[in-house]
């Protein structure tokens, strides 16, 4: 049995929705991290039986039910809202850390790494891993709160399809080819592949959701910021464009300086686009510069949004079960 120093054995973590885009990111960030955890791999009925690796080993993925979670520490649901709410409608049992990272609606206590107090181990509730646009704008707006106040703050998120499941980025990819194809679409409103969606009551519920968020981490009473959400005919990857005003003047450079020092991993001399930020950990900031009136800035945000959340989420694991980094 694989061990952790000081010979307890390594917790086991189940992923449910493992096939899912974030679910196989998840894999990945487990497999990088020095702790031999070891993995069961939960899905629904329409991916059981397929085959993932991890460590070396080949898994089978299973279906999910109260069963496959008896035997495990740690349960992760990257799956849809939809199949966590069934599950949760049942009364099924629940192992002693689950965390939702789901992006849906479910309220609970919210970890964003570096601006959250620490949870205790063995949290007695369901915990959120919040996706990748929460963890961003919270990190970057309590540094900016810490050093000269925030006395608000607006952002418009660029929601890839990766956002939204593996199923928006089918489509993204079936609509792509159809266009290209030169064949006729269905109603072209609703169209991601070239195109841009204006913000709906689904994406208007996610954006309240994300600010809230944000709103419940601040140890310092940074205030929650305006949000609103934009599709865009990107698979991978996000993109923010957010707008600040301090109660201390600052230049650009100052700025700058804050947001990029110390342990948050804020980088300027980096990606200025999503897909130049793909696998990197790091927040890219570019393009800041002042905005109409007084202490007021614009700034540019690039992220890889799958690895950012994912990240997070192994924080919120190796917090929740004593596990060192």
């Amino acid at each position: 049995m694989s061990t952790v120093p000081g010979g307890e054995p390594a917790p086991k973590i189940a992923i449910v929705g493992s096939t899912s885009p974030l679910g196989k990111e998840l894999l990945r960030v487990l497999e990088e991290s020095p702790v031999p955890w070891r993995l069961s791999m939960l899905d629904t009925d329409a991916y059981a039986g397929l085959l993932q690796e991890f460590g070396g080993e080949i898994e089978i993925v299973q279906v999910i039910s109260p069963e496959r979670l008896e035997d495990v520490d740690v349960a992760v649901f990257a799956c849809t809202p939809e199949l966590l709410d069934r599950y949760m409608e049942r009364g099924a049992y629940l192992p002693p850390v689950t965390l939702d990272v789901t992006g849906g609606p479910r309220e609970g206590p919210v970890f964003v790494d570096g601006v959250s107090r620490p949870h205790p181990p063995r949290a007695p509730e369901m915990l959120i891993a919040p996706r990748a646009d929460t963890v961003v704008i919270a990190r970057v707006l309590e540094r900016l709160h810490g050093a000269a106040g925030v006395e608000g703050a607006a952002a418009t998120i660029l929601e890839s399809a990766s956002e939204r499941g593996g199923t928006a980025m089918d489509r993204l990819q079936e609509e792509t080819v159809q266009v290209l194809n030169f064949q006729p679409g269905a109603e072209k409103s609703s169209q991601q592949a070239f195109n841009v969606l204006s913000p709906d009551s689904a994406s208007d519920g996610r954006a309240a959701r994300i600010a809230r968020q944000i709103g419940s981490v601040s140890p310092n009473g940074c205030p929650a910021p305006a949000i609103q959400i934009v599709s865009v005919p990107v698979f991978q990857g996000g993109a923010i464009s957010m707008h600040v005003r301090l109660r201390t003047g600052l230049t650009v450079g100052e700025l700058e300086r804050v947001l990029t020092s110390g342990p948050l991993r804020v980088r300027s001399d980096a990606a200025r686009t999503p897909l130049e930020a793909l696998g990197s950990d790091d927040i890219h900031l570019s393009n800041v510069r002042e905005a109409a009136g007084e202490n007021a800035f614009w700034m540019w945000i690039v992220t890889d949004n799958l690895r950012i959340a994912a990240v997070n989420a192994v924080r919120l694991i190796q917090n929740a079960t004593s596990t060192p980094s």
